[in-house]
């Protein structure tokens, strides 16, 4: 499970070591619902300046390296996919309200 609450981490890669930019790479990309496309990516990523899709290419890349199998991105030449949605505490979380809410109801 990957935690973006709190303190981030991933179970499965224990002794992991993300950038600032790399944890929120990974984070808008696992709660997207659908395709993310490079401009929105870049704009996402930029504080003052703007960022080109090789940046955020080379961001995709080494977030490939580190993670390994656990999350696979796809790109077609202006889209970012993730092709598996790996758990996340953020859905649990989720989970848990909504069935709170199922309850109140």
């Amino acid at each position: 499970m990957i935690h973006l609450l709190g303190d981030f981490r991933i179970d499965e890669v224990s002794d992991i070591s993300l950038s600032v930019k790399e944890i929120t790479t990974l984070a808008y990309l696992i709660l997207q619902n659908g395709p993310c496309f490079f401009n929105e990516m870049s704009e996402i990523l930029s504080e003052i300046s703007e960022y080109d899709a090789n940046y955020v290419k080379n961001i995709l890349r080494r977030l490939s390296k580190k993670v390994g199998a656990l999350i696979k991105f796809e790109t077609d030449g202006y889209r970012i996919i993730v092709e598996d949605r790996p758990n996340t505490d953020v859905e649990v979380v989720q989970i848990l309200v909504d069935s709170l809410i199922d309850e109140n109801d």
